[in-house]
């Protein structure tokens, strides 16, 4: 696990030729790899591969050639090429890179040329390496469809450990989509990383190429001579079959769906509370003297105690601008006091998907009807304003926990999927 007194934020990653024993990665190139690419997504299997995939297959070589230039300018995709053959059999593009935290995502493309095979393992391990080792990032994820039960097994098989289920969280191809998320976090990684090796081995493969022992196998014996036990989520995590995943994903008729609204900053108006668009001018100063006097409060949100009030006001700036966050201040209206603030959050209108966080509750409300009720107020909104027709949308939330003050009731009555 990496030490945090001396973090920094990482690298944005500058890719490298990885070079292992079956596979080679290199950074995309379109003048290099425009055949090799355009012939693998070209074959007859690319629809079957392409099922869970936010995009469809080509149609032709010129469209493959126009996605290949906008990819390239992207600089975050690794062509994975089979050193017998010298052939393209895959791609591994790197998403959402959050530099502050060390984690990063991965998007996998094996074609039949490679699934299944060492070649797949092992580019897999070039990848960990160079995020875990050269880079240092703390936390690797892969999402996937929770229908794409192939992409689910190769995430275990490797040592990815099944985190959690977003159900409808983004639209694809005209269905509401659930997602499957996994994650090796850095503390992991040895284990992962010894286990990779020895099974790449070549006394490991008999003289026909069939591994002897399994990936899985060799894991578990490094965990227990090793004494350390790479763990499951405890509770356990939300488990949907894919066929389950499949019946929602065609339960709504989405033939007619558009991005949905922008949320707005209006006015809410409860019994206990009333939510306004944060101003400095108005909410300034009644929200410093929460922070600073309340800083336990600020203990797992992202940002510190101000020194002093100068300080908090590049915050206040920075929130009253931002459209996501986008940041209300909480009236109590028994008093007419501020009492603390929430936001709406990665905003993705075209999935119909947006979160509530930045929650800050004073004393004033915590633990009472009237925190409840600011919850209630973006949650309506978010559901009966910014939606269309049937508001077939999803609600996520990740508050943290300890500032989760709301009875169970509660909680079950406002943080759910609202359809």
């Amino acid at each position: 696990m990496i030490d945090l007194i001396d973090w920094t934020p990482r690298l944005y990653p500058s890719l490298t030729i990885l070079e292992g024993r079956f596979v080679r990665l290199e950074p995309l190139n379109k003048t290099k790899h425009a055949e090799g690419v355009c012939q693998m997504c070209l074959s007859e299997d690319a629809h079957e591969r392409f099922r869970y995939f936010g995009s469809y297959p080509p149609k032709s070589e010129e469209e493959e050639l126009a996605w290949l230039k906008k990819a390239e300018k992207k600089k975050l995709i690794y062509v994975i090429i089979d050193k017998i053959r010298e052939d393209v059999v895959g791609t591994i593009e790197f998403y959402n890179p959050v530099l502050e935290n060390g984690t990063i995502e991965i998007f996998v493309y094996f074609s039949k040329m490679i699934a299944k095979k060492s070649g797949a393992t092992e580019a897999l391990y070039l990848i960990g390496s160079f995020i875990f080792d050269e880079l240092k990032y703390r936390r690797l994820e892969w999402c996937t469809d929770n229908r794409n039960e192939a992409s689910k097994n190769a995430a275990t098989r490797f040592g990815f450990v099944y985190e959690t289920l977003h159900p409808q969280n983004r639209i694809n191809k005209k269905e509401i989509i659930d997602i499957a998320c996994f994650s090796i976090i850095d503390k992991d990684w040895s284990i992962i990383k010894k286990s990779c090796e020895k099974w790449l081995e070549n006394q490991n493969f008999d003289e026909n190429g069939n591994q002897k022992e399994r990936l899985s196998e060799i894991r578990r014996k490094i965990e227990i001579s090793s004494n350390f036990f790479i763990q499951a989520i405890d509770p356990p995590p939300p488990v949907l079959s894919s066929q389950e995943s499949d019946i929602n994903a065609k339960a709504f008729d989405l033939v007619n769906w558009t991005d949905r609204n922008l949320p707005s900053h209006t006015i809410m108006e409860g019994k206990y509370v009333r939510l306004e668009p944060l101003s400095i001018e108005k909410h300034g100063d009644a929200l410093f003297e929460i922070v600073s006097q309340e800083k336990q409060r600020l203990d797992y949100l992202p940002e510190c105690p101000p020194k002093d009030r100068d300080q908090f006001q590049q915050w206040l700036i920075m929130a009253e601008s931002s459209q996501d966050p986008l940041y209300f201040t909480i009236i109590d209206k028994a008093t007419g006091k501020v009492a603390g603030r929430q936001a709406l959050s990665r905003i993705r209108p075209n999935h119909g998907v947006i979160e509530m966080g930045h929650v800050l509750w004073s004393s004033l409300i915590a633990r009472k009807p009237a925190a409840t009720e600011a919850c209630y107020l973006l949650a309506k909104h978010v559901f009966d304003t910014i939606t269309v027709s049937n508001g077939n949308v999803t609600h996520e939330i990740k508050l943290q926990k300890i500032l989760l003050c709301v009875s169970d009731s509660s909680t079950k009555g406002v943080f759910v999927n609202f359809e």
